[in-house]
C-alpha cells in the first residue's frame, strides 16, 4: 500500500509560475500556409476559415518533482514542460495528484505572456512533519488552457528522501 499525505498537507499552495521561453516558441506557428484549397485569408470565422489554429488542448511531458527545503519549511517543486499550439494556457489552470487523488490547484494568471510552448514549475508548500519521509508517491499534473481544454495526466513516482532532517 502506498503512505498518502495527510489531507491538510495539501491545503496549502505556494505557486511560482514560470512560463519561460523555449526557442521559436514565441507565439503561434504562422497558420494559412498550407496550400490548401480553404485557405481563405480573411479572419470571418467562416467555414473554410483556417487562419486559426483548431482547439486543442495543451500537452504536457516532462514531469520532474523534487523536494525544496527552506528555512520557511518544505515544499515540493513539479516542473514540467508544456506545447499548446492555441497558445492559451494564460487564464488556465494546474492541477497536482497525489496517489490518483487530485489534492491541489493553482489558477495561472492571464497576465503571463502566451506562448506555444514553454516550462511551467509549481510549488507546493508543506507544512513541516506532515509528510511520510522514505515514503514513494505517484504525482501526476494536468493543465488546462483558458478555453477549458485539459491535458493527459502526466505521472511520475517519487520517494522523499529518508535522511531529511
Amino acid at each position: 500500500m502506498t503512505p498518502s499525505l495527510p489531507a491538510r498537507a495539501w491545503m496549502r499552495l505556494a505557486i511560482g509560475l514560470g512560463l519561460l521561453a523555449l526557442p521559436g516558441a514565441c507565439g503561434p506557428e504562422a497558420v494559412g500556409d498550407d496550400d490548401s484549397a480553404d485557405d481563405d485569408t480573411a479572419d470571418d470565422d467562416s467555414a473554410g476559415d483556417d487562419d486559426t489554429p483548431p482547439p486543442a488542448a495543451p500537452e504536457i511531458d516532462d514531469l520532474v518533482v523534487r523536494l525544496v527545503q527552506e528555512s520557511g519549511g518544505d515544499y515540493l517543486s513539479f516542473a514540467f514542460h508544456f506545447e499548446d499550439p492555441n497558445a492559451d494556457v494564460p487564464g488556465g489552470h494546474a492541477t497536482i495528484f497525489v496517489d490518483g487523488e487530485e489534492a491541489a490547484g493553482a489558477d495561472i494568471p492571464s497576465s503571463e505572456p502566451a506562448f506555444t510552448s514553454g516550462d511551467l514549475e509549481l510549488g507546493l508548500a508543506v507544512p513541516n512533519g506532515d509528510l511520510t519521509y522514505g515514503a514513494t508517491f505517484l504525482f501526476g499534473v494536468t493543465l488546462t488552457d483558458a478555453a477549458g481544454l485539459t491535458s493527459a495526466r502526466v505521472e511520475t513516482e517519487y520517494t522523499l528522501p529518508a535522511d531529511v532532517p
